[in-house]
C-alpha cells in the first residue's frame, strides 16, 4: 500500500477505470473530487448488531445495515 501511494505522489494521480473511455489517467485534485462525489452520494446507513438465531451458542453475531 505504501508503494502505491509513493507511485501516485511522484505521478500527481491515478489510472482509473471510466465507461466508456476505459482507462483514464486521473489527477490527484480530481481524484480527490471524485471520493467527495462518492461520499456524499452513497446511502447513509447504520450498522445494528442482531443475534444470530441459527447460531445455538449466540456467540457469532451478523451485521445488518439499514437506511437512515
Amino acid at each position: 500500500m505504501q508503494e502505491l501511494i509513493r507511485l501516485s505522489n511522484l505521478c500527481q494521480g491515478w489510472w482509473v477505470w471510466k465507461d466508456p473511455q476505459g482507462e483514464t489517467f486521473v489527477s490527484l485534485n480530481e481524484i480527490q473530487q471524485l471520493y467527495e462525489s462518492w461520499k456524499n452520494s452513497r446511502p447513509k446507513v447504520t450498522p445494528i448488531l442482531e443475534d444470530n438465531t441459527e447460531n445455538p451458542n449466540k456467540i457469532m453475531y451478523k451485521l445488518r445495515q439499514i437506511k437512515i
